[in-house]
């Protein structure tokens, strides 16, 4: 679950089913630390106050909540989740050049420094 949160996060827009499945980071539950770029990660994409509870509760999201937290950019029911992520994308298709690459870069540098960098013990 943890994984796929932090896989979610690195994208640009997230869309999720409205009716089933959880946005969660259970690495406080679990007790395990996150790599200095996840964390960064989730600072640079969520809300200050949502990026805490994130980490530091390990609260499980359904769907209508992970848009009133600002996790996710819109919810769907299952049948139009698909569709509207394919008509998101084709609209942003044409923005795809090599220059976003560096735009990203220059947007996050925080988070590129934290993904390099090696966890400690």
């Amino acid at each position: 679950m943890g994984a796929g949160a932090q896989i979610a996060l690195a994208h640009d827009y997230r869309i999720m089913r409205k009716d089933r499945g959880y946005f969660c980071l259970p690495e406080i539950d679990l007790g395990m630390p996150l790599h200095p770029g996840m964390t960064a990660l989730i600072q640079a994409r969520l809300p200050i106050q949502t990026a805490h509870e994130v980490i530091a509760t390990g609260t499980r999201y359904s769907g209508e909540r992970t848009l009133a937290q600002s996790i996710v950019d819109q919810v769907e029911d299952e049948a139009n989740v698909v569709s509207s992520a394919v008509e998101l994308a084709a609209g942003l298709a044409g923005k795809a050049a090599p220059v976003m690459s560096r735009l990203k870069a220059e947007m996050y540098p925080q988070v590129v420094e934290a993904m390099a960098s090696r966890m400690t013990a």
